[in-house]
């Protein structure tokens, strides 16, 4: 009993969310999906915009872990190629684990700083032509962020930051990178 009443205890402890942080934003990457020799009303490169979440504990006032979600979006492209038309549309996203380190500048802004793994999941659907070019896969790759953060007010930040989320097997070993801003909220 007493043992028990010592567990229940412990994790009582260990789950007060005195270092848990939520964080919630959007990323703004670059894609290409670019069909050699083909014609096209459509841009094949583009800017496309997803989300991300984090959940994060913070250890001390330096340095968290977290885990987090990031969407890739859906950018899509229309072509012909020789007589047939094809569309390519590209989906994906990834999971992070991670450290997270804080360098203070003031008492408003910090440099940030992320480094741990992204597994990442993409895949490549076609529509006529583009059916023999769709393909799917994941891959496991390092991840790294640095970026600068803001106090907006007690247990708010706002965050803006360069996001390398590794390179995807697939669509010809793409980098998947862009920059991310982020809100975040301390419990």
């Amino acid at each position: 009993m007493r043992l028990l009443f010592s567990l229940l205890l412990i994790a009582s402890t260990a789950a007060h969310a005195e270092g848990l942080y939520i964080e919630g934003g959007s990323l703004a990457r670059r894609y290409d999906l670019g069909v050699p020799g083909a014609t096209s009303s459509d841009s094949a490169k583009g800017h496309s915009l997803s989300g991300t979440l984090r959940l994060g504990y913070e250890l001390d006032d330096h340095w968290a872990v977290e885990a987090g979600y990031v969407g890739h979006g859906a950018p899509g492209y229309g072509y012909r190629l020789g007589t047939q038309d094809g569309r390519l549309t590209s989906h994906g996203h990834s999971w992070l684990l991670a450290g997270r380190g804080t360098l203070p500048l003031n008492e408003r802004f910090a440099l940030v700083g992320r480094l741990g793994l992204a597994r990442n999941q993409s895949s490549l659907t076609g529509t006529g032509e583009a059916a023999g070019r769709a393909t799917s896969g994941s891959t496991t790759a390092l991840y790294a962020s640095a970026g600068l953060q803001t106090t907006l007010a007690p247990g708010w930040q706002l965050g803006v930051a360069w996001e390398h989320l590794g390179m995807s097997r697939e669509h010809g070993g793409s980098v998947i990178h862009g920059i991310s801003t982020t809100l975040r909220y301390s419990f």
